[in-house]
C-alpha cells in the first residue's frame, strides 16, 4: 500500500521520536496526534513515500527494536530514526522530505533573497549615482557649449529694429496718405505701428544667425555629447 513513513517528536518528549506509516499526508497524521494533553504540538521530523509503507515502517522498527520506549515510540535522535527508514525503504523510496532539510531550504532561500536584495540596493544606488553624474555632465556639456553659441546668436537691440520699423512704416504710410494726410499724423501711425515690422526683421535676423554653418556645426557637436550619456 503506497503511503508514507514518518519520524515524529515532541518537545514535550526529549529523546522519544514516533516513526509510523499513514496513507494520508503525514502532517494530518501529526495534527491527529496533537492532544490537549500536550503542551507542545507534534512535530514532522521526516517523511518518506514509498510503495508499500507498511512494510518499510515494519521493516524500520525491527532495526530500531533494541530502542524502543513502547509501541511506536523510540528513545533515539531523528536522525538514527530517519536511516533507518531510508535503509528500510531502498529502491521504493519515492519522495522524501524532512525538517532539517526544510530548514536549510528555507535559510538558503532567505540568504538569496537577503542578497538578491543587497544586490538590487547596490544597483539603485550605483544607478542613481550614474544618473547624477550624467546629469551633471550633461548640464556642464549645455553650459560650455551656451558660451560659444551665444555669441553667435546675438543680435542688435530690439530699438534699433525698431527704429527702422518706424522709417519702414513711416514710408509705407506716405505712400498711402500723401498728399492727404500731414506729418504729424504720420508720425503719430509710424510710432504706434513701427513694431511690427520691427519684430519680424529682429525674429528674421535671429533665425538667419541661427543658421549659419558655424552656429549648426556647434549645435550637431553638442547633440552628439548628449547622445553618448545617454547610451
Amino acid at each position: 500500500m503506497e503511503g508514507y513513513v514518518y519520524v515524529i517528536s515532541n518537545k514535550a518528549m526529549p529523546g522519544l521520536v514516533k516513526v509510523g506509516f499513514t496513507t494520508r499526508t503525514p502532517e494530518e497524521r501529526a495534527s491527529e496526534l496533537d492532544g490537549s494533553h500536550s503542551p507542545y504540538p507534534p512535530v514532522v521530523e521526516y517523511s518518506a513515500k514509498v510503495t508499500d509503507a507498511r512494510a518499510v515502517e515494519q521493516d524500520a522498527h525491527k532495526q530500531l527494536k533494541a530502542l524502543c520506549a513502547g509501541k511506536e515510540w523510540f528513545r533515539c535522535k531523528p536522525e538514527r530514526a530517519i536511516a533507518a527508514i531510508k535503509e528500510a525503504a531502498g529502491e521504493s523510496l519515492r519522495q522524501e522530505r524532512s525538517r532539517a532539510q526544510d530548514a536549510r531550504d528555507r535559510k538558503e532561500e532567505s540568504a538569496r533573497a537577503a542578497a538578491a536584495a543587497e544586490e538590487a540596493a547596490r544597483k539603485r544606488v550605483l544607478e542613481k549615482a550614474s544618473a547624477a553624474r550624467k546629469s551633471k555632465q550633461r548640464e556642464q556639456i549645455i553650459v560650455n557649449y551656451d558660451v560659444m553659441l551665444k555669441p553667435l546668436e546675438r543680435v542688435p537691440h530690439f530699438f534699433i529694429f525698431y527704429v527702422i520699423g518706424v522709417l519702414i512704416t513711416a514710408l509705407g504710410y506716405s505712400v498711402i496718405l500723401s498728399p492727404r494726410g500731414d506729418i504729424g499724423q504720420l508720425a503719430i501711425l509710424a510710432f504706434m505701428f513701427g513694431w511690427v515690422p520691427g519684430a519680424i526683421l529682429h525674429g528674421w535676423t535671429q533665425k538667419q544667425k541661427k543658421q549659419a554653418p558655424q552656429y549648426k556645426d556647434l549645435l550637431a557637436r553638442r547633440d552628439a555629447e548628449l547622445r553618448t550619456l545617454r547610451s
